[in-house]
């Protein structure tokens, strides 16, 4: 496979705002490896952010005015992002944002045209990496696995906290990865009802007292009964979860300590209950939720001490996804495997991606 370098974009469900990141890819003994070059966070606008929030059906689709409007921002993400790099990019690959993710009915929408970019900036993109494994009767999701066991084979399980928090690892030569459970996307909406954006180090959840009642609710919920392969998206949340904080007894501070109980309790769970043949086991830990040290304190809590938490640079942090989504289109157009099936539960794992070519 050729070397190149590719602009991974990435918008994830805590709608933080748009990564992009470009990284170089290339081959060495036989392994695929990257070297970061940079990488860019571009605040979603509040307009677009509340109409992606309150989306009607309607929106939910591709080609709607909340496509387009996604669209057209990303496209001057795009567009400056190029301009500020010092290296030539062969390629763009897309997440989108996901505003509808319904795999039982066969249905899962990524907004963002990558036709319009590839159009609009004369590089070709690869977008729209679900809707095949979901047709093959496939979750859509998790995608990252491909570039954990690709890129970080030197830890044992990978955990990204993002909106919603997953894990991928290796059991018995296959891969196994799922969503754990909600993550920042509650965390975050609790610290807004305080006028903060978010929780910053977790110190508003640190200062509340836990509340073992709404804990239990919370770990209760039919969610985490099942088991793998499965996915959430952030209408499980509303539907599901969110009811659960309206209780007006509790203050956020509280809300945010229980949560935070919560989301530890069910990440470490999922990691201890894994089989894993190494006596000592190293947890990438990635996402916003990195930097949220009361989170953190609260895995390590509940978590065997064979496992330790390594929190890495920041750029990994912020970006992994990004990056993984950009080496998911460079094996896509070398028609290589970026869908593992015994991740996703579809018949048959698949080089999936639409390609937007010039």
């Amino acid at each position: 496979m050729t070397s190149k370098t590719v602009i991974g974009l990435m918008s994830g469900s805590s709608l933080d705002g748009i990564d992009l990141c470009c990284v170089h890819f290339y081959e060495s003994e036989k392994q695929i490896k990257y070297r970061w070059v940079k990488g860019k966070t571009y605040p979603i606008s509040p307009p677009l952010k509340k109409a992606i929030q309150e989306a009607s059906e309607e929106d939910k689709r591709l080609g709607s005015s909340l496509d387009q409007s996604f669209s057209q921002f990303a496209l001057k993400c795009l567009k400056t992002f190029l301009k500020e790099l010092d290296v030539k990019v062969d390629l763009i690959a897309s997440h989108g944002h996901t505003v509808k993710h319904e795999p039982e009915n066969k249905i899962t929408v990524q907004i963002g045209d990558g036709t319009y970019w590839a159009q609009q900036l004369n590089l070709p993109v690869v977008y729209d990496f679900r809707t095949e494994d979901v047709l093959l009767g496939g979750q859509g999701a998790p995608l990252v696995p491909i570039g954990d066991t690709t890129l970080f084979k030197g830890y044992e399980y990978c955990l990204n906290l993002g909106g919603i928090s997953n894990i991928s690892y290796k059991q018995n030569n296959s891969v196994i990865a799922y969503d754990i459970s909600m993550c920042n996307t509650p965390l975050n909406e609790l610290a807004q009802r305080l006028g903060k954006e978010y929780d910053k180090g977790g110190s508003i959840a640190e200062s509340g007292q836990f509340i073992p009642d709404l804990f239990d609710e919370l770990n209760n919920l039919d969610y985490f009964k099942l088991t793998a392969p499965k996915s959430l998206d952030k209408a499980w949340y509303f539907s599901k979860m969110q009811s659960l904080f309206n209780n007006g007894s509790y203050s956020t501070a509280d809300l945010l300590n229980t949560c935070c109980e919560h989301i530890g309790y069910q990440i470490a769970q999922s990691i201890n209950s894994s089989k894993s043949d190494s006596k000592h086991s190293k947890v990438l830990v990635t996402g916003g939720g990195a930097y949220n040290t009361f989170l953190i304190s609260r895995i390590e809590k509940y978590l065997v001490p064979r496992c330790k938490l390594v929190i890495p640079e920041p750029y990994l942090i912020e970006y992994k996804e990004a990056i993984i989504f950009a080496l998911m289109g460079w094996l896509r157009v070398h028609s290589k495997i970026n869908v593992l099936r015994t991740v996703t539960g579809a018949i048959r794992d698949t080089s999936s991606g639409k390609i937007a070519s010039i």
